[in-house]
Order: C-alpha cells, then sequence, then structure tokens
C-alpha cells in the first residue's frame, strides 16, 4: 500500500486523495499560471542554466557522486516561494539536509510509491498535484514514462530524477564527480566538477561549491 510521510506543519491529506484526482490544498504554486516559465535556482547551482533556472515543464536528472545535493539545491528556491515539493521513493533524503540546502520544509511531502501496476497513476497524480517532484527513479514501463514525461511538459511541472534514463534524454542533465571535502571540527562542504549536458542545456564543465 501506498504510504504518504507528511513533514511536521503539513496538513494530513491521504494519496487517495491524488489519486482520485484531487489536488492538495496550496500545492499549485501560484506563478504556474504566469508568463515567466522560469523556476529560479540557488547559486551556484543556476550556472547550469542558461536562464539562470529551469524552465517548467521540463525533466532534470541529477547523477554522480553529490546526486541528492544537487538535486536539493536545484529545487530549494522554489520550495521558498510557494511551490509545494513531493519528494517520492527517497528514503536516504535527509530532511536535516533539505534545510542546510534552503529547502522550505513547511512545504515538503515525502511520499512512497509502491512498484506495482498503479505506480505510473500514482506518479501521474503527484505530478498533477504539485509544482515540484523530486523523483529517486522511474520504476515504471517504458510506455509509462514517456506519458508521465507528457504529463509534465503539459501540466508546466518541474521534475528532478534521480536517475538516468533510456527512455527519455533529460532537459538537463547534471552529473557530479570528483568531489573534494573542505573538513575541519566537521565536514563544511566540498567542491565538485559539473558537467552539464541535456537536450535543453548548453554543454558545459564547471567546478561548484556544495
Amino acid at each position: 500500500m501506498s504510504k504518504v510521510v507528511h513533514e511536521p506543519e503539513r496538513m494530513a491529506r491521504s494519496l487517495s486523495d491524488l489519486t482520485s484526482g484531487q489536488v492538495i490544498d496550496g500545492a499549485l504554486f501560484a506563478a504556474r499560471h504566469a508568463t515567466h516559465d522560469i523556476v529560479s535556482v540557488d547559486e551556484p547551482l543556476n550556472v547550469a542554466f542558461d536562464a539562470g533556472g529551469m524552465r517548467r515543464g521540463t525533466v532534470t536528472v541529477c547523477t554522480g557522486v553529490a546526486a541528492v545535493s544537487t538535486a536539493l539545491s536545484l529545487v530549494a528556491s522554489a520550495t521558498r516561494q510557494g511551490a509545494w515539493l513531493a519528494c517520492v521513493d527517497a528514503p536516504l533524503l535527509s530532511m536535516s539536509a533539505a534545510k542546510e540546502r534552503g529547502v522550505a520544509l513547511e512545504r515538503v511531502v515525502r511520499i512512497e510509491v509502491p512498484p506495482a501496476a498503479s505506480r505510473a497513476r500514482v506518479l501521474g497524480a503527484l505530478i498533477e498535484g504539485f509544482d515540484v517532484v523530486l523523483l529517486s527513479k522511474w520504476g515504471c514501463a517504458p510506455a509509462d514514462v514517456r506519458r508521465l514525461v507528457s504529463r509534465v511538459r503539459a501540466l508546466s511541472t518541474v521534475l528532478v530524477v534521480l536517475e538516468e534514463s533510456g527512455v527519455c534524454v533529460a532537459d538537463a542533465h547534471l552529473h557530479t564527480t570528483a568531489a573534494r571535502w573542505c573538513v575541519d571540527s566537521h565536514a563544511r562542504h566540498r567542491d565538485v566538477t559539473l558537467e552539464v549536458s541535456g537536450k535543453r542545456a548548453r554543454p558545459r564543465q564547471c567546478t561548484v561549491r556544495l
């Protein structure tokens, strides 16, 4: 059975509400219907996008040694501006780490989706009900992945995935390598090499501090 884990201050709401077509109250980002279609991204990852942020209706893939940190940094600004974030199948995702990245935890909902026939339907409902979705893996048939991507584009949702798929080429693919930690009494930050590619991204490579 699907399980929804709500963060503090989040109104309880069952996953059945989503799959029956209802949208979580307040989930729609106020700017979704605005003319500006860029969701801002905090420094230093804004350098990965020529427009300074992620375009609505796009899929961004994060892979490599700092994939989770990269993904959290990408979605942080949107949550602070009012977007609700669904973190799907992310058991290793630490809320303390998300807070350090600037994510507004009061707008985060953690969701476990069953790896069954209903998975594509549930993911589709989440894409419809949230402005930003952070997904650990697709876990769907290729045809379902293509339908979900089409829904992302149609609904202007921002989807961030921690898995590269051979089914569809990501609009932007951020791959991190060569992490170098700065440590005193504890780990402060790390410098990583960021490689950017994708069908809507200009290929580039740079060093960023996460």
